[in-house]
């Protein structure tokens, strides 16, 4: 198996079981107050938790918006809220969603090669929220800043985000080269989420093949 449709499939494996996660969770959102930006800290806190095992991601982006802006005006410091928050942020960005279909395509595709690579991820560029996938970089930003960790999952699928956000700016994932205002963003990312992981002595084999894309 060439190295470019390995690193897709541990890719994809890895997101899919987290949105099979919020798939086959019961819908404890169901009949909750709509707009969770009305209700005191801990309900919104409490329907945040609901939202993200809804897997509803209209439900999660209220719950985000409202959340979000809380934890602001506390001007928290609990690295659990702040990946709490980074949760509803991925999932309210679509990014789960899109992860059948390339897991799909990693397995009925032929990736021999880059092209084909960037062909199956470019197909999914319109799928995504991008507002919320640097919404949920900044609360990755936010764990570390309050003494939490980043799990590696969290940097994957924001790793992913970002270059696929990058990807759509510049007319597809095969134009990044990791140079100012073409993938730069996503480089840098990658290569700081690889160094805090390393330095714990976690792994980051799948961040270090995303690497290898500039």
């Amino acid at each position: 198996m060439s190295r470019a449709k390995t690193l897709l499939l541990g890719t994809v494996t890895l997101l899919l079981l987290a949105g099979c996660e919020q798939f086959f969770t019961n819908n404890l959102f169901s009949g909750l107050q709509r707009d969770p930006s009305n209700l005191p800290f801990e309900q919104q806190v409490a329907y945040a938790e609901s939202a993200l095992n809804s897997g509803d991601k209209d439900a999660m982006a209220d719950a985000y918006d409202a959340l979000s802006d809380s934890l602001d005006d506390r001007n928290n410091k609990d690295a659990d809220l702040n990946s709490l928050a980074a949760e509803l942020a991925i999932g309210a960005s679509g990014l789960t969603d899109t992860v059948p279909e390339l897991a799909d395509a990693a397995i009925n595709g032929n990736f021999s090669n880059q092209t084909e690579l960037a062909n199956a991820i470019n197909d999914e560029l319109d799928d995504v929220d991008y507002t919320y996938i640097d919404e949920a970089k900044k609360q990755l930003d936010a764990i570390k800043a309050n003494g939490g960790e980043v799990s590696a999952e969290q940097y994957l699928f924001v790793a992913t985000g970002l270059i696929m956000k990058e990807g759509e700016n510049a007319g597809g994932v095969e134009n990044l080269d990791g140079t100012a205002g073409n993938g730069q963003e996503s480089s840098d990312f990658i290569d700081d989420a690889i160094a805090d992981l390393q330095a714990r002595g976690d792994s980051s084999d799948l961040l270090d093949e995303l690497a290898t894309l500039y």
